[in-house]
């Protein structure tokens, strides 16, 4: 069966094309009465009549929709970033397209596949490679990148975590722990660990104490446990653990309790993120809170004026994350 198209509304209706079209895309005309509109609204309603929406899109100029770059779609970090930024724009009427990026190796295919054309704006989580790329070569949509890890080429929103770093590596050092390992996984500590590894060494050196990493193959909680596990075989000492974040702690966790270690006895240990898990995990997980909602918040601010006013100047945030004690510590 044909689509229901406006030239057949409007001959059952009898009015013209142009009189269905300003109808039903709300349009205001003082030639049209509303006994006309009801009717038009009517027999579209009768008819059956489904809007084509990329007509609607290109005629208004806009999509009412916003692409969603990020890392993984496996990590409850950012799962929690997609629920956050869903709620804030369906809110303002806006849906949102989500695709997944990890490295620059993807970034060009993922750019072609992604339909540019269908979005009237990005948001970028943690993949400052990507937003650089997208920044040289396909510039004319807004973006805003967002995270720990940004491009400052562009509008960010930035997850300052040196301070709740410092505050999580003294606060163990305050608790009598001296051989505090960080634990990372590879592929990090090869782009430089960012701000967490900086604050881990800087804080470590300033008490006198000799850093230590242990590497894990992946942040993937097997690889997190697994590195744990031939760490603490070594017989070294090991009274504290500072994980990269809370997905590789969860491993950690449990490559501590395989070894019969007992937290915070035995190590004490600390993530990062502040993951909904954190809470819930045997004991509490200690960690350093990201302001998930304030960011999202920010970056959807950002990205509002960014699409209002393409030629305005770089818009910039940072917004501090604070550690948060709790059992496992």
């Amino acid at each position: 069966m044909a689509a229901i198209t406006m030239r057949d509304i409007a001959r059952q209706a009898a009015v013209s094309q142009a009189t269905v079209s300003l109808v039903l895309n709300d349009r205001k005309s003082s030639l049209i009465s509303e006994a006309t509109r009801d009717r038009v609204r009517t027999m579209a309603r009768e008819l059956g009549y489904r809007p084509n929406q990329n007509a609607r899109a290109l005629a208004r100029g806009k999509t009412d929709t916003i692409g969603l770059w990020i890392k993984s779609f496996h990590s409850t970090y950012y799962m929690q970033f997609l629920h956050e930024l869903d709620q804030i724009v369906t809110r303002d009427g806006y849906s949102l397209i989500v695709s997944r990026n990890t490295t620059l190796q993807e970034t060009s295919s993922i750019m072609q596949s992604f339909p540019m054309q269908s979005v009237d704006g990005i948001i970028a989580v943690d993949i400052p490679e990507t937003v650089e790329h997208f920044n040289r070569y396909v510039s004319a949509t807004p973006l805003v990148n967002l995270g720990s890890q940004y491009s400052g080429t562009v509008d960010y929103v930035a997850a300052e975590l040196t301070t709740g770093t410092q505050e999580a590596v003294r606060y163990l050092i305050g608790r009598g722990r001296r051989a505090i390992a960080l634990l990372i996984d590879t592929p990090s500590h090869g782009i430089g660990g960012g701000e967490r590894e900086a604050a881990y060494h800087a804080v470590m050196l300033e008490a006198g104490l000799l850093p230590e990493i242990i590497f894990s193959e992946s942040q993937a909680h097997e690889d997190a446990g697994n590195a744990v596990r031939a760490r603490l075989q070594t017989g070294q000492p090991l009274d504290a653990i500072f994980c990269y974040n809370d997905d590789m702690a969860i491993g950690a966790n449990r490559g501590l309790r395989d070894a019969g270690r007992r937290m915070p006895e035995d190590v004490a240990l600390v993530g990062c993120d502040n993951i909904t898990e954190a809470a819930y995990m045997e004991p509490p997980l200690s960690t350093i809170g990201q302001p998930r909602a304030e960011l999202c918040s920010q970056a959807w601010l950002f990205l509002q004026n960014r699409m209002r006013e393409p030629q305005m100047p770089i818009q910039s945030a940072i917004l501090s994350g604070h550690f948060i004690p709790r059992a496992s510590s």
